[in-house]
């Protein structure tokens, strides 16, 4: 299990929506490095299925999807990103689609 500090709100906002809460679900964090040496940070979700990466936008971090990872957990393995400048991740000298795009390449050669 990873470092999950939030667990039980995670769990708790689980339950009032009806979404199970499983323990041996929550994400382990994994960190990426870019060819100028940032960390780039993601939960990976240990869900069935196919991967699903998810990004999330404006001033979030990848805790923006926490509920709904948990909610394919029988469906799809999520692997939820801090963009850079958010979260766990290292911040960038510029932030540009093209720069976030090499980023999500980083990340997605990554994992498999």
């Amino acid at each position: 299990m990873t470092d999950f500090p939030q667990r039980a709100l995670l769990e708790q906002l689980a339950k009032a929506r009806g979404i199970p809460f499983r323990l041996g679900l929550l994400p382990m964090r994994e960190q990426f490095t870019t060819a100028d040496g940032r960390r780039l940070s993601v939960l990976h979700w240990q869900g069935r299925g196919k991967p699903l990466m998810l990004l999330h936008g404006g001033a979030l971090t990848g805790r923006t999807w926490d509920l709904l990872c948990l909610a394919l957990a029988d469906e799809a393995e999520c692997v939820a990103v801090d963009l850079a400048g958010h979260g766990s991740s290292d911040w960038a000298e510029i932030y540009t689609i093209e720069s976030s795009v090499r980023d999500i390449e980083v990340i997605a050669r990554g994992l498999s």
